[in-house]
């Protein structure tokens, strides 16, 4: 059988995240944990690498606004990470505004919401990102966003992500398997060693991959 996250977590943790049976005292499915725990690393991981230059590059998509491909973008849950607007010579950066605001973007009179192609503004409204002026195939936009995969427990690797980090998504989903096992122990600290090692891996290996001596993020939340 192929080596999956899955079995990773397991040998990592003990937790068997390969299990899809539903079990009779709970009504829990222990892969469906693990495919949560690991689309939480997933998303984790790449916010913390988004911080470095390089990995930001490798982990954000353009996405091109204009007449042939649609003036607007449905972020579904991706992160902007920057806009711009073709003036016809140049890019110049979109600047945000409050989408209550959009009204006015093309009001002379307003100083701060006022929009051209030289200073063109956007904002988001219901998960949609608009711009004004409003884009076109001449007068093109662009937005870059950082967007959050799917990690399926049986996966064994994560399409557009670096190699390298995905053991921290195992990791991630690791120290949740750890402190998931910890709530049904009796005497908890069976697993504070295990716990402790893990959180030391994902701390040492974020430090390793951002190139930096300072102390990393840990995984939010838990103990």
């Amino acid at each position: 059988m192929a080596w999956d996250f899955g079995a990773e977590i397991h040998a990592l943790s003990g937790f068997d995240a390969d299990d899809t049976s539903t079990t009779a005292t709970s009504g829990e499915t222990l892969s469906a944990h693990a495919t949560q725990w690991l689309t939480d690393g997933a998303k984790e991981v790449i916010n913390i690498l988004s911080k470095n230059a390089s990995y930001l590059n490798l982990l954000t998509s353009s996405n091109t606004l204009s007449d042939a491909t649609g003036a607007t973008l449905s972020l579904n849950n991706a992160k902007i990470v920057n806009v711009v607007l073709h003036d016809g010579t140049r890019l110049q950066p979109c600047r945000i505004i409050p989408a209550s605001m959009r009204g006015r973007a093309n009001d002379i009179n307003d100083l701060i919401n006022y929009a051209t192609t030289s200073d063109p503004v956007y904002w988001v409204r219901a998960g949609v990102l608009e711009t004004f002026p409003t884009p076109t195939d001449s007068n093109p936009a662009y937005a870059e966003t950082l967007s959050y995969p799917t990690v399926a427990y049986s996966d064994s690797s994560i399409s557009s992500f670096p190699d390298e980090a995905e053991r921290l998504v195992v990791l991630h989903a690791a120290i949740r398997a750890t402190e998931y096992m910890m709530l049904s122990e009796e005497d908890q600290e069976v697993y504070a060693p295990q716990l402790a090692s893990l959180k030391e891996d994902f701390n040492k290996g974020t430090s390793l991959l951002l190139g930096r001596s300072s102390q990393p993020q840990q995984p939010q939340g838990g103990r």
